[in-house]
């Protein structure tokens, strides 16, 4: 390597890449098709303006179980009420998570 690395991004990108063996190779203009098409000036802009959110079903049907289960409402209640008696879990938009990840309760179909 012989250019000399001087910002932050650029150490952490270094690290990342300094165990891969890899060829950078320049293509010019014509050759190059796929940064050619990333390049392109868009006429239509309402193409562009057009934003895709991903849902998570299975999210909303965890959630649901929590609300109609009557032995996960007294946990998550117990949890609300009571942190520090819980101190691996926590309740984040409606769910439960044990220790940073989400936990499933014994009865979910998709365990």
């Amino acid at each position: 390597m012989t250019q000399i690395v001087q910002t932050p991004e650029q150490q952490f990108y270094l690290a990342k890449l300094l165990g891969y063996s890899y060829e950078i190779v320049y293509k010019p203009g014509a050759q190059n098709h796929v940064a050619d098409a990333l390049s392109w000036i868009h006429t239509n802009v309402h193409q562009c303006l057009l934003i895709t959110i991903p849902h998570w079903d299975f999210l909303v049907q965890l959630s649901n179980s929590f609300k109609n289960d009557v032995e996960l409402q007294a946990m998550v209640q117990e949890i609300s009420q009571d942190p520090a008696a819980h101190p691996n879990f926590e309740i984040i938009n409606d769910l439960v998570f044990f220790k940073g990840k989400l936990y499933l309760p014994p009865s979910f179909p998709f365990k």
